[in-house]
């Protein structure tokens, strides 16, 4: 992805204008488009200003936003485009609905003393999102949706597995609820954790007082919530959220149905184990000596002693008598026993 990024710079300012068709194309492919966050996106009207190659371009009003006034998005929050707007130079994403409109008159309060109280009473019930502005040198140039959909990777995932990886596996309610909530449970797996929160590139490698391995997956970053999620081999052993507050919550009881669950897992696992483990099947009876080395070619057949038949002195090539239907027995079908005699000379 970096080097097709690397690629865009180069050819954005000798490229033709950006056309009404392609307009339309990046709004078929990323309107609606779903993805996860991989950064905390601020609230505020001014969002994230990126440039073609996925740079922030306002880091420090982008940092001071985030400490004064939370984030619409945590890192592994999953996040959509809900409204694309072009303008000469820019374009503009509204995320999950965009931020807060406000006015002038919401931050004026009227009275005397300590009987101070706000013009507008009622609290903003507008969408409660962010903006990312992809911001261009010069005018917007010819782009495709997929050159579009790499500059905003710097901010947002879009190679996430499906959810449904997960969903369609047998698993109870309250797991669902929780991927479907973005919230890990002690028990889950990593493919579960990665359905509910994403994919995360801070992780922390250790050994605890028993020595015990151990990873955390960290989802935000202080002094916003911030979520680690501890792994011993594939499992959660335990989850703790830090609060903007300082507090912190710890979880580190397991989720009774799912342990269910993972223990009928672990049975059919050890169950296609031990069938993959045991021998092939076998022509042999039971105490029957193998046969010898060399008996037999890779691939090829074993052998099998077939019994002989009863031999018949009476017939010439002493294979047994049968009759045919309808001959009484004891007689001989014509064609077998001795050949006939004649006639004998006397003298």
């Amino acid at each position: 992805m970096l080097a097709g990024l690397s690629l865009l710079t180069s050819v954005f300012a000798s490229s033709p204008k950006l056309t009404e068709a392609q307009r339309i194309a990046i709004i078929r492919l990323l309107g609606a488009k779903v993805g996860v966050a991989r950064v905390p996106l601020p609230p505020d009207k001014h969002g994230i200003v990126i440039s073609p190659e996925g740079k922030i371009l306002n880091l420090s009003s982008v940092q001071g936003a985030l400490q004064d006034r939370g984030n619409s998005a945590r890192i592994g929050d999953r996040v959509a485009i809900t409204a694309i707007t072009f303008k000469s130079n820019r374009i503009i994403f509204a995320i999950n609905g965009g931020p807060h409109k406000t006015h002038w008159y919401d931050h004026i309060s009227l009275g005397m003393g300590s009987a101070v109280q706000p013009v507008v009473r009622s609290a903003p019930s507008g969408p409660h999102g962010a903006l990312i502005t992809l911001k261009f040198p010069h005018a917007l140039p010819s782009l495709t949706p997929l050159q579009v959909q790499a500059a905003l990777g710097s901010l947002i995932d879009w190679s996430r597995p499906s959810e449904a990886e997960e969903m369609v596996r047998p698993l109870p309610p309250s797991v669902k609820s929780a991927i479907k909530a973005h919230h890990a449970l002690v028990g889950m797996t990593r493919g579960m954790v990665v359905a509910a929160l994403g994919r995360t590139g801070n992780k922390v490698r250790e050994t605890d007082r028993q020595g015990q391995r151990y990873e955390d997956w960290i989802y935000g970053k202080p002094p916003a919530r911030t979520t680690f999620v501890r792994f011993i081999g594939d499992r959660v052993t335990r989850v703790t959220e830090y609060l903007p507050n300082g507090g912190h919550i710890v979880d580190s009881t397991p989720d009774p149905a799912l342990a269910v669950v993972m223990k009928q897992r672990e049975r059919d696992e050890a169950e296609r184990a031990a069938e993959d483990a045991a021998p092939p099947p076998t022509l042999r009876r039971p105490g029957d000596a193998p046969p010898p080395r060399g008996s037999a070619t890779p691939g090829s057949l074993p052998s099998v002693m077939v019994p002989s038949l009863p031999s018949d002195s009476s017939t010439p090539n002493g294979m047994p008598q049968t009759a045919p239907p309808g001959m009484p027995p004891g007689q001989t079908p014509p064609g077998q026993g001795p050949p006939p005699t004649c006639c004998s000379l006397r003298s």
